[in-house]
């Protein structure tokens, strides 16, 4: 009985450590992607420093934002519209994440801070 348990437990210590590995360091994230899906997919399943999550149900346009930093100086954006569609971004430095989520209008500070600033580019 005793072996079995031992067994067990070796199992459950492997099955973890093979899940721990699937995450990828950030400082040895590859985008060199063809789309902004594989972009947004490889950053969501990567280990950073801040992983930081934001509802915008305030918004009329903007559901909910998501801050993904290696260093803690600069990171990724992804924001998430009420028509499905995401944008991302990079480069976003951590206080501009933290203006944006205190901001009293998403959309508008959104337009004037990050829009046309901080592009992911393929």
């Amino acid at each position: 009985m005793k072996n079995q348990i031992c067994i067990l437990i070796l199992i459950c210590f492997v099955g973890i450590a093979c899940v721990s590995s699937q995450q990828q360091d950030c400082n040895r994230l590859n985008l060199n992607v063809s789309s902004y899906n594989q972009a947004k997919a490889l950053i969501k399943q990567a280990q950073f420093k801040i992983k930081e999550k934001q509802n915008m149900r305030s918004s009329g346009w903007i559901k909910r934002a998501a801050y993904y930093s290696c260093d803690g100086e600069t990171g990724y954006l992804i924001l998430y519209l009420d028509k499905g569609q995401n944008y991302l971004h990079q480069n976003l430095p951590l206080s501009v994440w933290k203006e944006f989520v205190n901001a009293s209008s998403y959309g508008s500070f959104y337009n004037k801070r990050i829009r046309g600033n901080y592009q992911f580019r393929l």
